[in-house]
């Protein structure tokens, strides 16, 4: 049975919102919204949805959504932007409107692919209480080169836990479902993005578990404040951002840390090479008391980069 089919005839408090934020997604949004109404449950959910004040036709589309399904739908749309004067959208505006079991995400941009998503990851929420959260596998739709390419996640079925947040690991934000309890445990006073605050809290309570099932699209536009950065930016972005967390924590598990910065740094070489490395913009982020250990990291990342490419380079000439 169909979510608006749901609500309509039970008229049961909603068991999922989903939160899904919009700011000038006019060209994506209709495939957003319409990959959240046609979820098949057997529960009812809501659609918490948020403009930040778009000069797009973004608020049209939404009111014609609502419009589609008042039901399904809770919109506030800004006359004012939120996000340009220092006002986080969830905490301020998406989170005291969660009264629900289970929270999910879909920003404007991207979009569910899969119409059992939802009922796949409350089913296994439902049957699987120590874990706090649960997301699917995701497809990566990269429209920065032409022509466009989709590209499907290697990742396979596992366990996410706080070890690998703090080593850099963010779950798309389009594939995660999370009990109510992380967004009651949100500390604001950490002061970082969004997706990196709510990777810890989900790992800091418990478990991540994350499904084979390919079940949502991350769409990268090269209009995101990352993604239309140079590798050069965001790699100072990315130490500067991860420095800033760690910090707030007191470090917590350093070595986590370290490793993260010298992936970063060995996958910059490998990409643009040793002299294109802003070696000056990332030197504030170095905690040089571990200098041994990123000179272990490091070494030991390139051997693995290096045995990598000549196993590529043998297993071709091999089969030629």
């Amino acid at each position: 049975m169909g979510a608006m089919s749901t609500n309509e005839i039970k008229g049961a408090s909603p068991l999922v919102s989903i939160i899904c934020d919009v700011f000038n997604h006019e060209e994506y949004l209709r495939e957003c919204l319409n990959g959240l109404v046609y979820q098949k449950t057997d529960f009812d959910y809501i659609i918490l949805i948020h403009d930040d004040a778009s000069t797009d036709s973004s608020p049209q589309i939404i009111n014609e959504f609502v419009e589609k399904y008042p039901k399904l739908f809770e919109p506030i749309i800004q006359k004012v932007n939120q996000y340009s004067q220092g006002i986080g959208i969830w905490k301020t505006y998406q989170f005291p409107r969660v009264h629900t079991k289970y929270v999910a995400f879909c920003e404007g941009d991207d979009y569910w692919i899969d119409p059992m998503k939802l009922q796949k990851e409350v089913d296994f929420l439902e049957s699987h209480p120590d874990y706090s959260a649960v997301l699917g596998n995701i497809i990566v739709r990269d429209e920065t080169i032409h022509p466009t390419i989709e590209t499907p996640s290697s990742q396979t079925e596992r366990i996410f836990t706080l070890k690998d947040v703090l080593g850099g690991t963010l779950f798309p934000i389009a594939s995660i479902c999370v009990r109510q309890i992380v967004i009651d445990n949100w500390d604001n006073s950490i002061n970082s993005n969004g997706d990196m605050i709510l990777a810890y809290t989900a790992t800091s309570i418990g478990e991540v578990y994350m499904l084979n099932d390919c079940m949502s699209v991350y769409r990268r536009t090269g209009k995101g404040v990352c993604t239309s950065k140079d590798r050069s930016q965001q790699l100072v972005a990315g130490f500067k951002e991860y420095y800033s967390f760690h910090k707030q924590l007191h470090f917590p598990q350093p070595h986590t840390l370290i490793h993260y910065q010298s992936q970063a740094i060995v996958r910059f070489i490998c990409n643009e090479g040793l002299f294109r490395l802003p070696f000056l913009d990332i030197i504030s982020y170095i905690r040089f008391k571990y200098t041994l250990l990123y000179i272990y990291y490091i070494i030991s990342l390139l051997a693995k980069h290096l045995y990598n490419l000549s196993y590529h380079y043998f297993s071709t000439k091999a089969e030629q």
